[in-house]
């Protein structure tokens, strides 16, 4: 088999960061959950409908893309109802706020692990404006994303 394990090995070494350091019980669980994706997608197994899972592979290596719920529907080979239901049986959310999900959980590790400019990050996670970015961020992390890095860094504001 052959895969790139650097994302999972990076994925690894922030949750390892995390439990050493501030060890924010929201942070561990995003990155558990970023971490069983690349163990998904590194050993091509899934629980539940493969299907589903295909396309998940799909967005988490093209998350810039403007993906719609039709989008989802045909990389999965269903319809868009039955990507719904599967979606929220398997996973208790909408594809979309999945879709955002995998988006915020590369945005983290990209703020924990990178130097990348929030508007490179941004473009890099499908928004088109840092504003945009920022207040999904915050909403997904409780944080803002400057916030986030300061505090990944080990830089906690007085």
């Amino acid at each position: 088999m052959k895969a790139d394990g650097q994302p999972l090995a990076q994925a690894f070494d922030a949750l390892h960061r995390e439990v050493l350091g501030p060890n924010d019980p929201g942070v561990t669980a995003h990155l558990a959950a970023l971490i069983a994706l690349y163990a998904r997608r590194i050993g091509g197994g899934a629980s539940g409908d493969e299907r589903l899972w295909r396309a998940w592979r799909v967005v988490d290596a093209e998350p810039h893309r403007p993906w719609s719920l039709d989008m989802l529907a045909e990389i999965a080979c269903i319809s868009a109802e039955h990507l719904r239901r599967q979606c929220h049986r398997e996973l208790g959310k909408s594809p979309m706020a999945h879709v955002t999900d995998l988006r915020m959980q590369r945005a983290a590790v990209m703020l924990r692990l990178a130097s990348f400019k929030m508007e490179a990050i941004a473009a890099r996670v499908g928004y088109g404006s840092l504003y945009a970015f920022s207040t999904a961020f915050k909403r997904w992390a409780g944080v803002p994303p400057s916030t986030y890095r300061s505090e990944a860094r080990g830089y906690r504001p007085r």
